[in-house]
């Protein structure tokens, strides 16, 4: 077999753990996490108030 064969017959492992589907979901998941912690960073910063990230990722991670 050539390098090549070879390598194209491996897969990376979490190629085959992880479908596709389950990859889009988890980058769902992360952009809204995201998005929220902005969302209530700016509504803390309006009210004056601090915004904690780590808290934010505990409770929504």
């Amino acid at each position: 077999m050539t390098q090549i064969t070879r390598n194209q017959q491996q897969k990376k492992a979490l190629d085959q753990v992880v479908g596709y589907q389950d990859k889009v979901r988890l980058m769902v998941l992360e952009v809204l996490r995201e998005e929220s912690g902005r969302e209530l960073a700016a509504q803390a910063r309006f009210n004056q108030q601090e915004f904690d990230w780590n808290e934010h990722v505990r409770i929504v991670g």
